[in-house]
């Protein structure tokens, strides 16, 4: 080594200057070549593959909206949330269920609740939706200020309901002076003039006429159970949980593997030894 710190070549031994050079020529050659190998051997993923391969990825789903009344196929719910209704961009389109005359655009939703882990329905509709023979609907109550109107609020309230109390009285006066019925032609001039008659459906009546005189119906949700009956006018479903409706019954492998570990668990009784006549000589 000189005074500058460096090596002299001429004070290393021959051998190691080889194997020096040696390495060194590796490192060299082997810089060069794996990128020559990578970029031929490897070809870029293509995009269009990828594409594929994540349109064959179906989505698993949570549950499924089964009918009862042998139109339309059941729909899975793949997502949180399941909209249903008439509307041509609801998850589950009743058209293709049925004909019924007491269901809405946007009728109802399903929807999985996070915090409690529960499936839930939330009802849209006027004319209710029946979960478990439970009937869930819109409040159609009056509702009592809590405050006293102002003098002017007052007085339209009392022009309302003076004119509320005369249109009752002159629809009182009209049936008790309502003419004979008319002939079946002229009600069938009356019925077309006023448009195409509607399509008669199973139900007698919306449902939200159960409700009663007050109108108060409940507006809250529905808890949904694997197996719950839902009921949307006349037509009727089944909602079914998949994690529960996989859950296949134990086999006989497993029924025979319980019995012999419930054998050997069990306690033999004690056995007490009998001596017979002829078994002393």
């Amino acid at each position: 080594m000189d005074g500058n710190g460096e090596i002299e070549i001429s004070m290393l031994d021959e051998k190691l200057i080889k194997f020096l050079a040696l390495q060194r020529i590796h490192q060299l050659f082997a810089s060069k070549v794996q990128p020559l190998i990578g970029s031929a051997g490897a070809a870029p993923p293509s995009p269009v593959g990828s594409q594929t391969e994540g349109q064959r990825k179906e989505v698993q789903a949570r549950a499924v909206f089964y009918p009862l009344l042998g139109m339309g196929s059941a729909v899975n719910m793949c997502y949180r949330t399941l909209y249903i209704g008439t509307g041509a961009d609801m998850d589950v389109c009743l058209t293709n269920y049925g004909h019924c005359n007491y269901v809405s655009g946007k009728h109802a939703c399903i929807f999985y609740d996070e915090n409690t882990k529960h499936y839930e329905l939330l009802n849209y509709s006027e004319h209710g939706t029946t979960v478990d023979n439970v009937l869930y609907s819109c409040d159609f109550s009056e509702k009592t200020a809590l405050t006293p109107p102002s003098s002017m609020v007052a007085k339209v309230q009392s022009v309302i309901k003076r004119h509320k109390n005369r249109k009752q009285e002159e629809e009182h006066q009209q049936q008790q002076q309502q003419p004979p019925p008319p002939s079946k032609e002229a009600a069938l001039m009356r019925s077309q003039a006023q448009g195409p008659l509607r399509k008669p459906c199973s139900c007698k009546a919306s449902s939200s006429s159960l409700i009663g005189g007050s109108g108060a119906g409940w507006e809250g949700t529905a808890l949904l159970h694997h197996g719950s009956y839902i009921k949307l006018g006349c037509l009727q479903f089944v909602f079914s949980i998949t994690e529960f409706a996989t859950k296949q019954p134990k086999g006989d492998a497993a029924l025979a593997q319980d019995t012999d570990l419930a054998e050997k668990l069990s306690v033999k009784p004690h056995q007490v030894p009998v001596l017979r006549s002829n078994s002393v000589p």
